[in-house]
């Protein structure tokens, strides 16, 4: 017998669909941490750069299915609501000095953020316990994952981040954790002490450059840098993002040749740049 009672994440391409995604975009929403993971960010080849990688849930919603809880193996059953991974910061945790010209290091960045998620989820008492336990922050925040003292519980967050458009030219957010300030944070189980979310100021669009007449579209062909001299198509800018390119490992010197002839070709420089890649989107397993 036909029912529309088994309909799950569907709708029709008329107006007024339903059609829910199954990932997260910016805004303002009440999530659970599923997961969380320290990242090393292999694109950066100048020095070692990681990011703390947080896996958001939002409330189960009716007549859903969401993403593999296993990625690729679907007896493991599935996400019952939205679900991203979302970078802790806008920027990537190295060790050194910021341009301020004061200290950082990536532990006590990644520290920060685990004794704030710990104060806002009332487990502060795990971040007493484990003092002093763990010899490295890549031991401490497994830990801290595989002890799950987050475990269900739901406080209001407000994501911000990059669109772009991935390779089946649907719009996909790289999201991060919208930084805190002026009294607001960037994550509070109560709603009124978190940032409002902006689209203005909290989504990133790159956007193709306005080029003089007569300059070429394409970059200026490079032998040594063989797998990054691609066209810069305009094909996917219906959102006014521009596709970009894998980055490849380039040295310092192939680096500044790459951006410079970006610059006289017109094209959008490594700033403009947001990889067309939504691995982001897809949370990793818990397994």
């Amino acid at each position: 017998m036909i029912s529309t009672k088994t309909l799950t994440n569907t709708s029709s391409d008329s107006g007024g669909g339903t059609f829910v995604q199954k990932g997260l975009k910016p805004g303002n929403h009440k999530l659970a941490l599923r997961a969380i993971k320290l990242e090393k960010q292999t694109y950066v080849t100048t020095r070692s750069e990681s990011m703390l990688m947080l896996m958001l849930e939002t409330e189960p919603l009716a007549n859903f299915i969401g993403f593999d809880r296993v990625t690729g193996d679907k007896s493991k059953g599935y996400y019952s609501g939205q679900v991203s991974r979302v970078r802790a910061s806008s920027f990537n945790y190295y060790d050194g000095q910021n341009v301020n010209g004061q200290d950082v290091s990536i532990a006590d960045s990644a520290l920060r953020v685990v004794v704030d998620l710990c104060t806002e989820l009332g487990c502060s008492s795990w971040v007493t316990t484990n003092d002093e336990k763990y010899a490295t922050i890549e031991e401490y925040v497994i830990a801290f994952n595989n002890e799950k003292p987050f475990e269900n519980i739901f406080i209001n967050y407000c994501l911000g981040g990059k669109s772009f458009i991935n390779k089946k030219g649907y719009q996909q957010f790289d999201l991060n954790l919208i930084r805190g300030g002026d009294g607001f944070k960037s994550f509070c189980g109560d709603l009124s002490q978190v940032v409002k979310f902006d689209k203005e100021k909290h989504i990133y669009h790159s956007k193709p450059k306005t080029l003089e007449p007569g300059i070429s579209t394409k970059i200026v062909e490079q032998p040594h840098l063989k797998g990054i001299n691609e066209d810069f198509k305009a094909q996917q800018n219906k959102l006014g993002v521009v596709p970009a390119v894998k980055k490849a490992k380039l040295t310092e010197p192939e680096r500044e040749d790459f951006l410079k002839s970006m610059e006289e070709a017109g094209q959008p420089t490594e700033t403009d740049i947001v990889v067309d890649d939504d691995s982001n989107s897809l949370p990793f397993s818990l397994d």
